[in-house]
């Protein structure tokens, strides 16, 4: 078997690229970059599949080839959206909404079924012709209009991230330092995108204008794939995980310098503002607008929220949400609200984060949690 450079490249970069993947899918809180790090995974495990793609065709390697030319341009869809997401995860660290994502992926879905209609007509053709329909012809239509459409669907979400990074640079003016995002960072990361976009685009308009070998003119694209892939790995994970590791110290360094008596001040505030001012029943509530209510600065907040209670802001607050919630369970409120109006009620902003946020502080599922109280009432009977 002869391999080329361009495919050992292709093969390499592929390979690194899933083990970034996997590492930032499966790495330990303490190693986790800011933000929600799925997206940024799940985006560079897309183009990982891209790159065997591209290997599977032009090493000639038969063995995978049936499966990449049964589903192809489906995930690719999903790279725009994953670099919207992940950039925007960094103002909205409760998550996203089941809706939200449903929105944002529904073309990923949308290319799976068209892919799977194809498949379902290619088996019916070996009965005779349905309605006409050759799934030989449907899927030359189909690579055409999804290779296109791709492209189109990229530089949209592109728009979108610019948007959204353009926002965050006007916050970041006027936030203080500890809820400012990391713009050069995420910066640096959509300018990448933008460049490896523009070379998409050239790649697919090159062939039509100037009549190109239908292969070749892939190459460029792909080894910057690499690079990008490459560039992921080594510089621009370390460098989020160092940007973290020196945002920890400057908080410890901070904290080191308060006087004690304020720490305690700091905490009795904060205890009054959450269970007498009942403070966490705003979905909006932030940093910012406790520090205004208690009238103690957002970066002392957050040094004694850090470093003397073990815990960040968003996880204090939900404590209190989660507390108000099962209290509510508990009265059998369920009888006039449903569980979803309990926890907008109490504080959340979306059912997804209250999911995730009930499952992980208590262990169980909301409605496991109504039926237990249920049980548990009548043993008492």
């Amino acid at each position: 078997m002869y391999l080329s450079l361009f495919d050992i490249v292709i093969l390499f970069g592929a390979l690194q690229g899933l083990i970034l993947g996997l590492v930032l899918l499966f790495s330990r809180p303490e190693e986790r970059i800011s933000g929600s790090k799925n997206f940024l995974a799940l985006l560079v495990l897309i183009l990982v599949y891209n790159g065997l793609e591209t290997f599977s065709w032009s090493s000639n390697i038969t063995t995978f080839n049936y499966f990449f030319s049964l589903f192809p341009n489906v995930l690719i869809f999903g790279l725009g959206p994953c670099l919207y997401l992940y950039i925007r995860s960094f103002t909205q660290p409760e998550g996203f909404s089941t809706k939200t994502l449903l929105k944002h992926f529904a073309i990923v879905g949308v290319q799976l079924a068209l892919r799977l209609f194809i498949l379902l007509i290619a088996t019916l053709n070996q009965r005779g012709t349905v309605l006409g329909l050759w799934s030989a012809d449907l899927d030359v239509l189909h690579n055409v209009a999804s290779d296109n459409l791709a492209v189109v669907a990229f530089w949209f979400y592109l728009v979108l991230s610019g948007r959204e990074l353009w926002l965050q640079n006007k916050r970041n003016q006027l936030a203080p330092e500890e809820e400012q995002t990391p713009y050069k960072w995420l910066r640096t990361l959509y300018l990448f995108t933008v460049l490896w976009g523009v070379a998409w685009a050239v790649t697919m308009v090159y062939p039509v204008v100037f009549k190109a070998n239908q292969s070749s003119y892939y190459y460029p694209i792909e080894v910057l794939q690499v690079l990008f892939i490459y560039w992921l790995g080594i510089t621009g994970f370390y460098r989020i995980k160092v940007v973290q590791v020196e945002s920890q110290k400057r908080t410890n360094a901070y904290f080191e310098g308060i006087d004690n008596e304020v720490v305690e001040k700091c905490e009795k505030a904060l205890s009054k503002a959450m269970e007498t001012d009942k403070l966490y029943l705003d979905p909006e509530l932030t940093v910012g607008k406790l520090a205004d209510h208690i009238n103690i600065s957002s970066k002392t907040i957050s040094a004694v929220l850090n470093q003397h209670l073990q815990k960040g802001f968003s996880e204090y607050v939900n404590d209190y949400r989660v507390a108000e919630v099962k209290r509510r369970l508990a009265r059998h409120e369920t009888k006039t609200l449903t569980i979803a109006g309990i926890a907008l009620d109490s504080g959340f902003n979306s059912m997804a984060t209250f999911q995730r946020v009930f499952k992980a502080s208590e262990n169980i599922t909301p409605k496991e949690f109504v039926a237990l109280v249920a049980e548990n009432k009548s043993q008492k009977v």
